[in-house]
This record gives structure tokens, C-alpha cells and sequence, in this order.
């Protein structure tokens, strides 16, 4: 219904999925089609988390998407009906990239002094950030977020330390299929 909605009152380039369903193969043809994308996902926890696992796969081929928030509403279609066309053409002109969004809310306010915190902060970040890879885009998110942070440690330093947990993240072993009896 949110799709119909949108088409209705003239967003045509909008398509639906249902939340974590987007597949690898969706993201790469609408990441060829275009940068320019906009998640507008249900306003409840679920919606909001597979917002950050389509995110995540959008970032892997180089899309940085936006984030539409429908608040009070739920979804796109009760805030189309309660609100209308030029108030969410107004919410996607102010649309921040959820990747900042991310970051803000995992750094707390006030910056603790505590360097353990901090740098338990800034892996959070590095986890993020990681679908990028090392992207310029993610190099100055981490170098901005560690200045934020208040660390001590120069540029260099912090982005070692990202290639550190990239390098990391591609030893893991893929966790292996759990193996059934039959019956």
C-alpha cells in the first residue's frame, strides 16, 4: 500500500520491498540505476532495522542512501493521507544520510572522558562504516567521528586502525551450515 500510495500522489520513482527481503541483486541493478536513494521504511523497530541492513548493502556498492522519518505516522501512506504530497516532498528535501544519522546516535553527548568508552565507540563506528570498505567516504566519516570523539591520536593513526577491523572482519570464517539428521 505504501508504493500505491506514493504513486498516487505523483512520487513515481518509488519502489517497494518487503523490508529485509532486498536482495543483493536488487540493490546492484537500482545501485546502477542510480546514487540517489531514499529509504522510507515503517516508523517501528523493525522498519528501522532493516533500514540499517538495506543501508549496509546499499553502502557495499557505493550508494550512501537517506533516511525518510514519518513521525508521528508509521509509514509513508498514513503520512501521505494525514500530511500530504508537499510536506513529504519537504521530508525528502531535509532527508539526512542514514550513515551519518548512525554515527550521531552511536556517539554519546556528553563525549565521556574515559578512553575504554571511547574507543568501544569508535569500533561501533568502524562496524558502520565497514561496508564502504575504505572508501574516501568512510575515511573521512571515521577521521571526522574520532575528532568528535575528542581523540588524541592523528589521522593516520585512527584510519591503521580501521584497516586493522576491515582486515579483521575478512578472517572471520563464515559460520558453517548447521548439519540435520534425517529422519
Amino acid at each position: 500500500m505504501d508504493a500505491i500510495m506514493m504513486h498516487q500522489f505523483g512520487f513515481t520513482q518509488t519502489v517497494a520491498a518487503m523490508g529485509t527481503a532486498v536482495t543483493e541483486q536488487m540493490v546492484k541493478l537500482l545501485g546502477n540505476i542510480t546514487k540517489n536513494v531514499y529509504l522510507a521504511m515503517d516508523n517501528d523497530p523493525a522498519g528501522k532495522k532493516a533500514a540499517q541492513k538495506i543501508n549496509a548493502e546499499f553502502m557495499s556498492v557505493g550508494v550512501l542512501p537517506k533516511v525518510l522519518n514519518f513521525d508521528p505516522h508509521k509509514d509513508p501512506d498514513e503520512y501521505l493521507l494525514h500530511e500530504g504530497r508537499l510536506a513529504l516532498q519537504e521530508r525528502l528535501e531535509k532527508a539526512p544520510i542514514l550513515l551519518d544519522q548512525l554515527i550521531a546516535e552511536l556517539i554519546p553527548i556528553p563525549i565521556p572522558e574515559n578512553l575504554e568508552l571511547k574507543l568501544n565507540t569508535l569500533q561501533r563506528i568502524f562496524e558502520v562504516v565497514s561496508p564502504l570498505k575504505e572508501n574516501l567516504t568512510a575515511t573521512e566519516r571515521i577521521v571526522t567521528a574520532a575528532k568528535t570523539l575528542r581523540f588524541n591520536a592523528d589521522a593516520a593513526t585512527i584510519l591503521e586502525q580501521y584497516k586493522t577491523h576491515l582486515s579483521n572482519q575478512k578472517e572471520k570464517p563464515l559460520p558453517q551450515p548447521v548439519k540435520t539428521s534425517a529422519l
